[in-house]
């Protein structure tokens, strides 16, 4: 827990939060309201998983099927089970459930992205599949030769990737088209995300090595650049056109280099916060967030009507509902996840 960076913990559970919210608004309610531009907040948990993977290949050089493999272990208990529960909530019969989880084994194995198949259950967890996917592509790239990925194609693919993205529907809210999955436009969006953390990870680098020298001016500056940068993530989150969401991932890089910044990050956007909640609530508390968000919401409903309160009394109650419940669901991952290493 030492090495937890609060201020990357804190944002990794809003913007979880903001997604969960949003999908339940659209869902449910049909309207995000507010919220048009929540499902940028997935584009920042691709830029982060690309910053990990690159502070991890970095330390480790592993192979890319050691690499996804763990990867995929980590997480494996929360995505499966989240997966498992999905297909018992929307099963009538045992013979239903068979026949509805024997559909959902490509989703279980994180294939529903790869363009062959298409995702049968708890569609949400698409972003899961495309990390791992693509994940596994760069780290392969990298192992093959890393000058020439970090000076040639990571800054190719995050600008080729995101203009296919953009020429084609105009925005980043897109896993797919018209035809299916067999175009996933999910890998664009996830390979130019990735590359882009990678980018950040080597600034990173190159801060870490000047920190010392930085002037007064220089840290004003930053500063100035952080506050400009949440200003506009925020606005490009209660908006949803494509100039929004270009200034979302131009704030993306600034924020997570800030929170890195072991001199200047005292005074960040957590100060530490993030790692009381991680102590509190476990390194998975913001996964299971993420993939039981319609799942807690579909199970509520059934305890609570939608229909007898109001939108925002609800969702304030769905939201401690979603967190004692994330808790709960967290804590069982990690007794578990205790017990597969012991093996």
């Amino acid at each position: 827990m030492n090495n937890i960076n609060g201020n990357i913990e804190l944002l990794r559970y809003l913007f979880t939060i903001a997604v969960a919210v949003m999908h339940v608004w659209y869902v449910f309610y049909g309207s995000t309201y507010f919220m048009e531009g929540a499902y940028l907040a997935v584009d920042f948990f691709f830029v982060l998983s690309g910053f990990y993977l690159a502070k991890k290949i970095s330390s480790t050089h592993e192979s890319a099927w050691r690499y996804t493999i763990s990867r995929y272990a980590k997480i494996a208990f929360v995505y499966i089970s989240a997966i498992v529960v999905d297909c018992i909530l929307s099963s009538n019969s045992v013979v239903d459930f068979s026949r509805t989880t024997l559909r959902a084994i490509p989703d279980m194995l994180a294939l529903q992205s790869s363009g062959f198949f298409y995702p049968t259950i708890n569609v949400i967890v698409w972003y899961i599949s495309a990390m791992l996917i693509v994940g596994f592509f760069i780290v392969t790239l990298i192992n093959l030769n890393e000058k020439f990925f970090k000076s040639m194609l990571a800054p190719l693919f995050i600008i080729a990737g995101y203009s296919i993205v953009y020429y084609y529907f105009g925005c980043l809210d897109v896993t797919t088209n018209h035809t299916g999955y067999m175009f996933p436009i999910s890998l664009f969006r996830a390979l130019s995300g990735m590359c882009l953390g990678y980018v950040v990870k080597c600034i990173c680098d190159k801060i870490e090595c000047i920190k010392d020298n930085i002037t007064v001016v220089g840290k004003f500056a930053i500063y100035c650049g952080l506050i400009v940068s949440i200003l506009l993530m925020f606005y490009a989150f209660i908006h949803s056109h494509s100039s929004c969401s270009f200034m979302f991932l131009l704030g993306i890089p600034i924020v997570i280099i800030f929170c890195n910044m072991q001199n200047m990050s005292k005074l960040a956007i957590a100060i530490g916060g993030g790692q009381k909640l991680s102590m509190l609530f476990g390194r998975q508390f913001s996964l299971v967030m993420y993939c039981y968000s319609i799942i807690l919401f579909d199970i509520m409903q059934r305890i609570i009507p939608i229909y007898i309160m109001g939108r925002y009394t609800y969702t304030a109650i769905y939201l401690v509902f979603l967190t004692l419940g994330s808790w709960g669901v967290s804590q069982l991952a990690n007794v578990v996840n205790k017990r597969l290493l012991k093996l």
